[in-house]
């Protein structure tokens, strides 16, 4: 009896023995196979979007797009963009989307995760906004957020654009807290309160009414198709109009209108023309006078009317109009030179002595 109690011990030893030795090799196993894994999307879950993004940039689920290496378009957004990325066709356009997302993701991934491949002639695309509507005070926040990057973004030489959050198919979706009424006043508020950076594209007015949705709320492939086009057919017509617009300013020569120095012959104030549909325009005012003999750059005005601050004696002072666009600063040619007598008499109204001398002078040459 002993004996058999003795053996029961002995083979339960070395079986408890052999099954840690079993589970330490199949977890070093485990470990091994984990390591030689290639690291993919579903993994990528776990951790934030831009720190993957370096990784597994190039991937698309039915709830998260983030690929592409085209610049030329990079498109941000929430489900609907996740939906229009993956029905518009072939491109290698950028996107960067998620379902059920809003700014805080657009701040802390959606963003992040493609801005260090924004350059010149990038056309930034936001289509943001939808699922912070039950907030309508997050408008503030997100023109905010845009005015500021657009900032960094545009001395890159990049264009930036927010899309209006488009219609709804139904009265009301969820619960009656989306509405398109609701929507309308969303897009209101961010279209008055973006900075000259940011380019508002209306959407909604085109779609409203022609979209289908089963949910209400995420289209078919032909309409995301159909938003697509109109989005891009904006960018070319803002694009034309910007290239009108310097070609306008480009022609425009400001003049002088009018002038007058005040008693103690220190400043002139002097009244521009102002350049018709441009806005954003600023001057340029230089002055020369008897003792320079280059002109000099003195003030640098938006308003069409300057105080310049002056030396005694003759003066000529002369300005042109500029504008800076995504390529550069275009200007205007230089305005006729107006001479500012002591007296603020303009030259041509009364000849001062200065000129008499010159004229004199000239006699002997």
């Amino acid at each position: 009896m002993k004996r058999s109690i003795a053996i029961e011990r002995l083979c339960g030893g070395r079986f408890v023995k052999v099954g840690l030795r079993m589970l330490f090799f199949s977890t070093l196993i485990f470990i091994g196979i984990l390591a030689v894994l290639p690291r993919t999307a579903v993994h990528a879950k776990y951790r934030t979007q831009e720190e993957n993004a370096s990784e597994i940039w190039g991937y698309q689920t039915e709830s998260e797009v983030l690929k592409g290496s085209d610049p030329a378009y990079i498109f941000i957004g929430d489900s609907r963009t996740v939906g229009m990325s993956a029905y518009v066709g072939a491109n290698d356009y950028i996107w960067s989307a998620k379902n059920g997302v809003g700014l805080d993701w657009m701040k802390k991934s959606g963003v992040p995760a493609i801005e260090g491949r924004i350059e010149k002639g990038s056309n930034i695309i936001c289509l943001m906004g939808f699922n912070d509507i039950f907030f309508p005070d997050m408008t503030r926040d997100y023109t905010d957020y845009l005015n500021k990057k657009a900032v960094s973004w545009t001395e890159k030489g990049a264009s930036v654009y927010y899309v209006s959050v488009n219609p709804i198919t139904r009265e009301e979706v969820a619960g009656g807290e989306i509405t398109n009424e609701k929507i309308i006043a969303w897009n209101e508020d961010i279209r008055k309160n973006l900075s000259a950076r940011v380019t508002y594209i209306d959407t909604f007015s085109m779609t409203d009414g022609l979209l289908s949705a089963a949910d209400g709320i995420h289209y078919n492939e032909s309409e995301y198709q159909i938003i697509y086009d109109i989005i891009l057919d904006q960018l070319n017509e803002i694009e034309e109009d910007v290239e009108e617009e310097k070609a306008s300013i480009g022609d425009f020569l400001p003049q002088i209108t009018s002038v007058q120095r005040d008693d103690k012959a220190s400043t002139i104030t002097i009244t521009l023309s102002k350049p018709e549909d441009i806005t954003n325009v600023f001057y340029q005012i230089q002055i020369n006078d008897r003792f320079v003999k280059d002109w000099t750059d003195i003030r640098r005005v938006k308003t069409t009317t300057a105080v310049v601050p002056v030396e005694k004696g003759e003066v000529a002072l002369r300005v042109r109009a500029y504008k800076s666009f995504r390529a550069g600063i275009e200007y205007s040619g230089w305005s006729e030179a107006v001479t500012v007598l002591d007296d603020g008499t303009v030259s041509g109204e009364k000849e001062s002595l200065w000129t008499r001398f010159k004229n004199w002078l000239g006699g002997f040459f």
